[in-house]
């Protein structure tokens, strides 16, 4: 039995992922229910509350979804012990974010590339709707509750902190998705902020949520499954940005 231990959210799915591919490789597959109840039963004392929940929910969870109640759950516990009793008006925390976006280029290159271009920020309503990928951002950010597929009235980070150091408000938080002809890919934890201009992908949150990998180019980038290779979303890119659109 796997247990969870002091080991972080991340950690501990990494290792549950790891654990059915080697059984699905051994001829042993498994179901996504019993995995889930799996992964329910060797979490921490400390998500005790959370795993009722998750076990009691109807229908019953998908492993991703289960992974991403936990990562809430984790940043929240984080967040709550940080706050000292005689001091309760320490500034609370924020989430850094340090977005810049893939260079453009004659080059192929991949997720790993880095720039320090800042993201836009204005009071304005987005003129471009779509999301964009950013290799460099921590969290996906969107200006509008509108393109949520599930939403929470609350978030612990009141702001984010962008490249420059300015900070911007986050009003909610919340869960989206986008559909592709072979399956749905996840967004988790997308945080509100009405003040960005564009609305952003975090790609290393993205390819860890989805088991993806992403590959860029010139023209444009192909989203592929991490096991078969398979592209499950191709999107072209004339600008300077790689905007996602519908396939």
């Amino acid at each position: 039995m796997l247990h969870m231990g002091d080991q972080s959210a991340d950690e501990y799915f990494s290792k549950i992922d790891s654990l059915v591919t080697l059984l699905s490789d051994l001829g042993s597959d498994v179901s996504e229910d019993e995995v889930v109840t799996y992964a329910i039963n060797g979490l921490s004392d400390k998500y005790g509350s959370l795993a009722q929940i998750i076990a009691h929910r109807d229908p019953f969870p998908y492993l991703a979804t289960m992974r991403s109640m936990v990562s809430t759950e984790e940043m929240r516990l984080w967040s709550k012990s940080l706050i000292q009793p005689t001091n309760m008006n320490a500034s609370a925390p924020q989430v850094l974010l340090a977005a810049s976006n893939i260079p453009r280029g004659g080059d192929n290159h991949n997720t790993r590339n880095r720039d320090d271009r800042k993201p836009n920020t204005s009071t304005e309503e987005p003129a471009d709707l779509n999301w964009n990928m950013d290799t460099a951002a921590s969290s996906h950010l969107n200006y509008s509750i509108s393109n949520l597929s599930t939403i929470f009235n609350s978030c612990m980070y009141p702001s984010v902190r962008v490249g420059d150091g300015k900070s911007i408000s986050v009003t909610n938080t919340g869960h989206s998705t986008l559909r592709t002809p072979h399956r749905t890919l996840h967004l988790n934890n997308v945080l509100i902020t009405p003040n960005i201009v564009k609305n952003l992908i975090a790609v290393r949150q993205f390819v860890r949520d989805n088991k993806c990998t992403i590959e860029f180019d010139e023209f444009d980038f192909s989203v592929k499954d991490f096991l078969t290779r398979q592209i499950l979303l191709r999107c072209d890119s004339t600008g300077d940005l790689y905007p996602v659109t519908s396939p």
